[in-house]
């Protein structure tokens, strides 16, 4: 199916996550990384979100699902092991306009979990709209093999560099221009062999700073 991808700031809003299985436990591992307060609806719960919440890191609502517990949610996550809650879910989330997940139907919902690879502050997702999450799987695996820690120092540095151009260069168009150069340069080669002051003067000078 036609999908629009973008990446969704979660830092400190709510998402809540039906279901307290291993696919949930996933689920929640990704949502925790960036940051949302998770809650999860579900009877009983793998350890890792028990123990989550005796740390008070989600909150377990420990109940079978209402769709009352999906007030105030930004996202919704449907990952219990009934397709039919799952589909329940969904529903009630599109009446409430919440964007929805459905892991073991991923086209009943809003939403798509793409394969993730992470490497530092570079993440570069896969998704085969829903029709394959094992090719996706894949086909992360092999970009993983790609890209590499020094693909995420030099990501790391261009980041220092761009900050510090904010604070000189109030043209936005001449700090694209300037930045636009530093991927090109052979910095990665420095980088690889622990020449990060010389790799830090290069992409300075490069950008025009001092």
């Amino acid at each position: 199916m036609p999908v629009f991808f973008a990446a969704l700031t979660l830092r400190g809003l709510p998402v809540v996550v039906v279901g307290g299985g291993s696919v949930a436990a996933r689920k929640v591992a990704t949502l925790r990384r960036a940051d949302a307060l998770v809650r999860v609806v579900a009877p009983d719960a793998t350890p890792g979100i028990r123990k989550l919440a005796r740390q008070r890191r989600l909150r377990w609502i420990r109940s079978p699902y209402r769709p009352g517990f999906l007030k105030g949610a930004w996202l919704v996550v449907a990952a219990t092991s009934d397709p039919a809650t799952n589909a329940r879910v969904a529903r009630d989330a599109a009446r409430r306009h919440l964007f929805a997940n459905v892991a073991d139907d991923p086209a009943t919902g809003t939403v798509l979990f793409p394969a993730i690879v992470r490497r530092g502050p570079i993440q570069v997702a896969v998704s085969t709209g829903g029709e394959s999450p094992g090719l996706a799987a894949l086909l992360r695996d092999r970009l993983a093999r790609r890209i590499t820690p020094v693909d995420a120092d030099l990501a790391r540095l261009i980041g220092a560099v761009r900050r510090r151009l904010q604070s000189v260069v109030t043209d936005p168009r001449e700090r694209r221009r300037r930045l636009q150069r530093l991927p090109r340069l052979p910095i990665r080669s420095l980088l690889r062999s622990g020449r990060w002051s010389e790799a830090r003067r290069v992409a300075r000078r490069a950008a025009g700073l001092r």
